[in-house]
């Protein structure tokens, strides 16, 4: 059994970027300190020179073992119990000539490689709750992914559905499944069966997914306010503005532009020096959590992420914001209560629905950008709630607040209790 533990410890080591002294220190059992962003080593012999290791560890190793036998000479020196200390720090970006140059990752040019994998570190804090934790975010990613899949079912098979509006909702169900599916399920397998590595290619399209989905569930928001200032403002001229053929150049606008800003985020991140470590202290790949990572120049990164808020989240909520505004006048304009309270009631579930979304994006993004002295738990859920709860409320609150979708769906639940008596 020892032999199978070793030899699946032995791969992990292989790794071009595992951090060498944080993982032979777990494997001692030392103590880690600040959650390895401080390495200490175990200066014990069997830890450091276990013959069921491959060649390509021992070769990795050797700087390790060089460091220990000139400066703790005593300490390495054979005794068999583990002895925690500090190596050397990591040189300086990009200067593979200095001594300690072997510790980290580097190309021959003098730069450090994007490492092959990263390690999740984001449930470091509840080592034995985590089946525990477990619960709630299976219970709300079950409940996202039923409640959307039935508002997807339901709109597709009922006529009366067929409508912009309606599609908009639909449309806005499935984002909401890709956003909710690019994140938990790797999150309940970390929670499930520690699986906290994540190759570089899944770990950037994960990054590249997550962005994606958001940036299309603003742009549907946009279309839907739209729709709704169109449908109250300008009734009689509907009908010849919301076409099909308006959605069908809307939805093709929408994944054009959202994909277009965003192809380049992969390249930008991955273009980067990582010469840190792969301990990504998050639990998934966000994009400022690999850039706390990099070592290089990060103006080009910062510039382009300037331009993606200004272009997307801006742009976005200030036309949602117009739009509403707009309603809000010609309702007032009229001066009627029962007008007031028919705005009120078409508009209300997307207002909902966008403040509710707009507030957990921006309380999670302050929490991570500025929540220097926030325990890092406190900084981690709010990104994954962001993740989870939008895609779990939306179509509680379409169902719930919208008339048709909601006689639709009695309608089918009819349609379907007939079919199985009716097979009986």
């Amino acid at each position: 059994m020892n032999g199978v533990r070793d030899a699946a410890f032995s791969a992990q080591l292989e790794g071009p970027f595992v951090d060498l002294p944080t993982a032979l220190n777990a494997q001692a059992g030392c103590p880690r300190h600040d959650f390895g962003r401080s390495w200490t080593l175990s200066t014990r012999p069997d830890i450091l020179e276990r013959p069921s290791w491959t060649p390509k560890v021992h070769e990795r190793l050797k700087p390790v073992q060089r460091h220990l036998r000139e400066n703790h000479h005593a300490a390495a020196g054979g005794s068999d119990t583990a002895v925690c200390v500090l190596p050397p720090e990591r040189p300086p970006p990009g200067d593979c000539h200095s001594e300690t140059a072997e510790m980290c990752d580097c190309t021959s040019n003098g730069t450090t490689t994007i490492p092959s994998e990263f390690i999740l570190q984001g449930f470091f804090w509840i080592q034995d709750q985590k089946l525990w934790i477990s619960i709630p975010f299976t219970a709300m990613y079950f409940l996202a992914v039923l409640g959307n899949g039935i508002l997807v079912l339901v709109t597709i098979i009922e006529r009366s559905l067929h409508e912009p509006m309606y599609i908009y909702i639909s449309l806005l169900a499935v984002i909401d499944l890709g956003l909710s599916s690019s994140v938990i399920p790797k999150v309940l397998g970390m929670l499930w069966f520690n699986a906290n590595t994540i190759s570089v290619g899944a770990c950037l399209t994960q990054m590249y997914s997550v962005y994606c989905f958001e940036a299309l569930e603003s742009s549907v928001f946009v279309a839907m306010s739209l729709d709704r200032y169109v449908a109250i403002c300008q009734p009689l001229r509907y009908s010849s503005i919301i076409t099909s053929t308006f959605i069908t150049r809307s939805i093709v606008f929408m994944l054009v532009r959202c994909l277009g800003f965003l192809s380049p985020l992969p390249y930008l991140t991955a273009r980067l020096p990582y010469c840190n470590s792969n301990n990504i202290s998050h639990s998934f790949c966000e994009h400022v959590a690999l850039l706390n990572l990099t070592c290089g120049d990060l103006t080009i990164n910062m510039i382009y992420m300037v331009v993606l808020v200004c272009s997307i989240t801006i742009v976005d909520n200030s036309l949602i914001a117009l739009s509403y505004l707009l309603i809000l006048r010609a309702v007032l304009r009229v001066g009627s209560a029962e007008a007031l309270r028919k705005a009120f009631s078409t508009c209300s579930s997307h207002i909902i629905v966008i403040v509710f979304f707009n507030i957990s994006a921006s309380c999670s993004f302050f929490l991570y950008m500025f929540g220097q002295n926030v325990p890092t738990s406190v900084q981690i859920i709010p990104l994954l709630l962001n993740c989870l709860v939008p895609p779990m409320v939306n179509p509680i609150v379409y169902g719930v607040r919208t008339r048709e979708i909601r006689q639709s769906l009695k309608t089918l639940v009819k349609k379907m209790k007939f079919f199985f008596c009716y097979k009986k």
